[in-house]
């Protein structure tokens, strides 16, 4: 898998999307999450999840996944 291969530490990423799929995704794979608020904004109705945290659009989700991770 591409997190092998790669040597990325998946409990150290972030997994940014607009649906409640992207954010199942992230969470099943032991990611950080942030929904952006652009996009299908969660509207697919899919899962009950909980994002780490909600931006208004991706600028916004940058910025504060580097001021927790700087």
């Amino acid at each position: 898998n591409a997190s092998t291969k790669y040597n990325i530490d998946l409990h150290k990423s972030w997994y940014i999307g607009d649906t409640t799929t992207d954010i199942k995704t992230g969470i099943n794979a032991g990611m950080s999450t942030v929904l952006v608020r652009t996009g299908e904004a969660s509207k697919d109705g899919k899962y009950d999840v909980t994002p780490d945290y909600i931006a208004d659009n991706l600028m916004d989700a940058v910025l504060y996944i580097l001021k927790c991770t700087l």
